[in-house]
């Protein structure tokens, strides 16, 4: 399984992968890192749905080493940069679950 080092993250794809398939994959991790959302377009069949999952994966893991956590834990992004900014837990912990970035695509 070819592995494609994209924006310091190591992508597990299950096949080589095509010059588009690259650049989603870079859209979809920059979104994540800056925490956005990103609507990503392209024509059907070329991979968006596995894609997505791999780029997604690929950040999920970098980001629970960074927190030294176990990969069960519930912790969400939000929850993590509200800790790392100081700021105690959300009035509503189960509405603002969701802060993290959405990623629409098409």
């Amino acid at each position: 399984m070819p592995i494609y080092r994209i924006r310091g993250h190591d992508v597990d794809f299950p096949h080589d992968a095509y010059p588009c398939q690259i650049t989603y994959m870079d859209q979809v991790l920059a979104a994540l890192e800056q925490s956005e959302n990103a609507l990503l377009e392209s024509p059907t069949g070329t991979g968006k749905t596995l894609c997505l999952l791999c780029a997604t994966l690929a950040w999920r893991e970098a980001f629970m080493k960074q927190r030294k956590a176990p990969e069960s834990s519930a912790l969400t992004l939000y929850d993590y940069k509200q800790q790392q900014a100081g700021i105690g837990a959300p009035a509503d912990p189960a509405a603002e679950q969701h802060k993290g970035p959405s990623i629409i695509y098409t």
